[in-house]
């Protein structure tokens, strides 16, 4: 026995010691694993462990007053402190730092091995009893001591960094204890706990202290201590429940025996104040995984964003580049300068003036960013310039730029890198740009090999100011062209480009005069040397933590958009600071209401003992005072109800036990009669409950006064009411529903199921209020439940969860804007283009191209007309839409549209007419931007489908009523088939009458205004005939029109904040 108590701690430090040296000495050391929460889970399993041995030896020396169950508890309740700590001081969640979270990991524990030297020293039975009897006032006192050194790394600093360099002295001196130790119990007498079991923890914690001199953190080596830690605690833990279940086996254990226990050494306020604290911990260590889970998450979209910026300035950045080289390739083909080269080149010396001139006064004007022009010659000299000083200059003739255009055969442009100038008298940042001046004259007369050797007669070279790249990275020219806010609007966001000597070639927001001066040695700066782009945390060129994101370019270039990090976790911050004010008064605040609530049960309890005692002692005239309405005063009148059944005597008890025993075989008949109906009952109620079952949907059925008879399974998960909770209860306790919009509760539609026997549908839009208060969107409808006389007895109520069909229409929507939004940029440059080609930018031209080039204008007109609807939409259907009601004249309102409608009714021959009041009309406040679209809108649509065999007539009218304004438009035209009525204002929807006399259309005019008047407080609708003897599909036949109307209430348009207005 004894030699098996030596060798079992033994072989468990031969074996930690054996596994560590395998990790070292193996590849397996080399192994980083790098998952923060799942150190989180193991810091958390800790202080659980540390924690619960603390409870347990705690109970022990409470149960035997035994010393060293004390120390032990002592021990472990430090190190659970310090674990607890350790696990709040985690760097990532921002308060902490590396200093302080390697303190409180190692002088825990180093804490903890002084401690249990207490297993050991001798005690009076004196002492022993002292510190039972104060074992209270030694651990309030342990818990400000603890309380106090938490607090002085905080307010010094010197301390801090004292404790943190010699953190390895004091690993080792914990080591050496705990071995110290394990030598010394190994070596006593006594066969206990302590110097049977309990070594082989010790020895799993004293290799656990080596192992820190050789890890490094995240490697193999650093998971293998905090593992080793944790399996030491997870044995002693184990070690104690078996110990528990010795001695319950020896009490012929029951429940009563190990509440008694577990339980015994505390009073009810100390377990009630227990219970609080671990709640609290509970709450404390929630808050901070949501904290870091709310941080990651923010970082995280933060850099999504940051690649998309990115990815757009690359674009624009790309069409900056683009314009300059089609600016140069244009310049390359102008008849003079080619027909003036061709003079120079003969020896003609007026034309180098001529062509100088040309270049000054026609060509640099044309483009801002242009500060010089060269024409060379195939050896590099300068023949022409838009500066005379330059002529005759051959500096250029060894530029990449020049090489590249002298070589191409072909019209087509070479940019230089970014580079500082010095020419035409001035120093400028520029790009340069070269294209060949090729002779065409000569292409057509001579033979393929000396055209390959001649038909370059020169080379154009532009001089371009690289401000325009400075403005679009810095968010000016998107402020130029109209844009009414960009991303500079944060403090710490910038945008910038790097060359491929690390040199910063674009404006620094922080930096005067950066340009060639700054270098930039970043990390995403060396992955764009070998080609990778990347996205993440790093220091910038200031050394200042950002999160950015990186685009390379194919020349070496690095494009860079970062913010810092303390600006996007500024918020967060604040938001820590507010958490952490609420809790300390909502922790303060549940201390007084326990500290109350501790005095309303022990008060009572202690009167009601004294009453007992007197009881029990033969005193029944003894009675409880207590005149409450809880369960004290119920047990109060139990007490007093008990004397006065004591006093009555044995005669009434055996006249009761009569009555009891007649009473119980009556019972007895009428429970035999009632198990048979119960059992058929069972039957017809276990096949209800079946088919409920079987229903996919929530199903609900109330009788005629409105209490709920019955709540099937998927009503009850969806709500999480059980059946015992509803049934009986009238439904308006129990099911709320509410409006999306505004939360207040909609249309009741199962009292109008009930009221009107009719059939009804929950509105659309309508959330859900559940037991535990989350909304959940909701669709279906009520039905009257009838029987065979046809009298109403009741409704069904059928609901069900369609959170998945919101979640994929908004995120249907939120493609459709990002789709449209992406579309906006080329469509603009394509309009750009063809009114240049329009306007005879690219010279003249026929009538044949000029016809194909109006088409393709009308055709992306269109197209950016559906993109404009379509952001339309995605802004409304996301809530994002701003409305900004003014007062408005609607009289001069509707006088002005029809003004701007003239064009149109002139080419269809439509007669225009306008209805007012012949009373003056106050101003009513509306978004006139957004009710012109809604009235544009009616009114192409009547001009466009006006009966084309007689004279079309539309006619406006504005009405007001005491409580709205309508504005009608009536036209006689097509009409709206009656079958597809119901669908006029749905989504892209056309009827076919209307494609067929006109084809173009998206079909999303109707659905904008529908969508407009509902979110601003109005309402729309229509009135149609459509042709007589005409189906849908048919667009003959003449119909008696349509009549379109939209109503403004007289509070007028209900104001809305937002992003952005609606695009026209």
């Amino acid at each position: 026995m004894q030699y098996k108590r030596i060798s079992i701690p033994f072989l468990l430090l031969a074996a930690a010691l054996g596994a560590l040296l395998l990790v070292l000495k193996t590849p397996l050391a080399g192994i980083f694993y790098h998952n923060p929460p799942a150190h989180s889970f193991v810091l958390l399993a800790f202080t659980a462990t540390l924690f619960s041995i603390w409870f347990l030896a705690y109970q022990r020396f409470a149960r035997d007053k035994d010393t060293p169950w004390f120390f032990l508890s002592t021990a472990f309740f430090i190190r659970g402190v310090f674990a607890f700590a350790h696990a709040v001081l985690v760097p990532a969640f921002g308060w902490g730092n590396e200093e302080l979270f390697d303190i409180s990991e190692h002088y825990g524990l180093f804490l903890a091995a002084l401690l249990l030297w207490g297993l050991v020293l001798p005690f009076s039975d004196r002492l022993k009893d002292k510190i039972y009897q104060a074992r209270t006032r030694i651990f309030l006192a342990l818990n400000a001591v603890l309380l106090i050194g938490f607090a002085a790394p905080f307010v010094s600093p010197f301390l801090r960094e004292a404790l943190y360099s010699q953190a390895n002295l004091f690993i080792g001196a914990t080591g050496i204890s705990f071995f110290l130790l394990l030598i010394f119990l190994l070596t006593r007498k006594e066969d206990n706990f302590f110097t049977s079991s309990f070594p082989g923890v010790l020895a799993l914690l004293a290799t656990a202290t080596v192992v820190p001199f050789f890890y490094r953190e995240w490697n193999l080596t650093w998971w293998y201590f905090h593992i080793l830690e944790l399996a030491a605690l997870l044995l002693l833990l184990l070690l104690l429940l078996l110990l528990l279940l010795l001695l319950l086996r020896a009490a012929e254990g029951t429940k009563r025996q190990i509440s008694e226990i577990l339980f015994s050494s505390f009073s009810i306020r100390t377990r009630l104040f227990f219970i609080i604290g671990l709640t609290l911990i509970a709450i404390v260590v929630n808050g901070l995984i949501d904290f870091r889970l709310s941080r990651d998450h923010l970082q995280a979209q933060t850099l999504e964003n940051l690649v998309l910026m990115a990815d757009m300035q690359e674009g624009q950045v790309f069409n900056y580049l683009e314009k300059l080289k089609d600016r140069t390739v244009d310049f390359s083909s102008d008849g003079f300068i080619n027909e003036s080269l061709k003079k120079i080149l003969s020896g003609d010396r007026q034309a180098v003036n001529d062509l100088s001139r040309h270049l000054l006064e026609n060509k640099q004007p044309v483009d801002p960013a242009i500060f010089g022009i060269h024409i060379m010659d195939l050896n590099g000299k300068v023949v022409a310039s838009s500066r005379g000083s330059e002529i005759g200059g051959e500096d250029m003739a060894m530029d990449e730029v020049f090489v590249q255009a002298k070589g191409s055969r072909i019209a087509s442009a070479y940019l230089s890198d970014i580079v500082e100038e010095v020419h035409f008298g001035e120093k400028n940042i520029a790009i340069l740009a070269t294209a060949p001046i090729i002779d065409h004259d000569r292409l057509e007369n001579i033979d393929s090999d000396d055209q390959q050797k001649r038909e370059n007669m020169g080379v154009i070279m532009l001089f371009f100011k690289a401000q325009g790249l400075s403005d679009i990275l810095r968010g000016r020219a998107q402020t130029q062209q109209g844009a009414l806010s960009t991303w500079t609007n944060r403090s710490t966001m910038e945008m910038y480009l790097v060359n491929e000597s690390k040199l910063m070639v674009s404006e620094s927001r922080f930096i005067a005069n950066a340009q060639f001066r700054q270098k930039v040695d970043t990390l995403p700066v060396r992955l764009c040397a070998k080609s990778e782009e990347m996205k993440g945390e790093y220091l910038d060129y200031r050394q200042i933590p950002v999160l950015g994101a990186s685009m390379c370019f194919a020349n070496g270039w690095t494009l860079l958009t970062e913010i810092d990090k303390d600006e996007v976790l500024g918020a967060l911050g604040d938001y820590l600071q507010q958490n952490l004010l609420s809790a300390s008064a909502t922790v303060l605040l549940i201390l007084i209401l326990m500290y109350l609530f501790t005095i309303s049960i022990i008060t009572p309890l202690q009167e009601l003992s004294a009453v007992a005692q007197k009881i029990g002692k033969g005193d029944f005239t003894a009675r409880a005072t207590l005149i409450t309405r809880d369960e004290f005063g119920e047990l109060s009148q139990v007490f007093n109800q008990m004397a006065e059944n004591i006093q009555k005597g044995t005669a009434d008890l055996e006249e009761k036990a009569k009555e009891e025993e007649t009473s119980r075989l009556a019972i007895g008949n009428i429970l035999g009669d009632l198990e048979v109906a119960k059992s058929q009952l069972e039957g017809e109620k276990a096949k209800d409950e079946a088919i409920l079952a079987s229903i996919g949907d929530a199903v609900m059925a109330c009788d005629k006064d409105g209490r709920i008879m019955l709540f099937n399974g998927v009503a009850q998960a969806l709500t999480g009411f059980s059946g015992k909770e509803v049934i009986g209860s009238h439904y308006r306790q129990i099911i709320h529903f509410i409006k999306e919009s505004d939360g207040k509760p909609g249309n009741d539609f199962i009292a109008e199921a009930i009221k009107t026997g009719q059939g009804t549908k929950m509105a659309n839009h309508t959330l859900l209020i559940a037991k535990d208060g989350k909304k959940i969107p909701v669709a279906d409808s009520a039905a009257p439940i009838k029987d065979a006389k046809g009298n109403l007895v009741g409704c069904v109520v059928v609901f069900r969860d369609v959170t998945h069909e919101r979640d994929v229409d908004r995120a249907k929507t939120e493609f459709v804007s990002l789709a449209s939004h992406q579309l906006r940029t080329p469509l603009t440059s394509i309009n750009w283009y063809i009114e240049m080609l329009q306007a005879g930018d690219a010279g003249v031209l026929n009538d044949k191209q000029k016809e194909f080039l109006t088409e393709i204008y009308q055709g992306s007109r269109r197209m950016v007309q559906l993109v404009n609807d379509l952001l339309n939409v995605s802004r409304l259907e996301t809530g994002r839409l701003k409305i900004e009601p003014v007062p408005t004249d609607l009289a001069d309102f509707l006088k002005g549209i029809l003004k701007e409608m003239e064009p149109q009714t002139r080419e269809k021959h439509c007669h225009l007419a306008l209805e007012l009041p012949e009373k003056e009309i106050a101003k009513l406040a509306v978004d006139t931007v957004l009710l012109r679209q809604v009235i544009i809108n009616f009114l192409t649509n009547a001009i466009r489908y006006s009966s084309g065999d007689k004279a079309g007539v539309v006619t406006v009218s504005l009405i007001v009523s005491p409580e709205k304004y309508t504005i009608q438009v009536k036209d006689n035209g097509i009409g709206i088939p009656k079958d597809v009525q119901p669908r006029i204002f749905e989504k892209f929807f056309r009827a076919d009458n209307a494609r067929a006399i006109i084809a173009d259309g998206n079909g999303l005019g109707l659905y904008l205004a529908k969508q407009i008047m509902e979110s601003s407080g109005g309402t729309i609708g229509f009135s149609s005939s459509p042709a007589r003897n005409a189906s849908h599909s048919d667009a003959g036949g003449e119909g008696s029109g349509s009549t379109f109307y939209a109503t403004i209430p007289l509070s007028g348009m209900k104001s809305k904040e937002g992003e952005k207005g609606i695009e026209i």
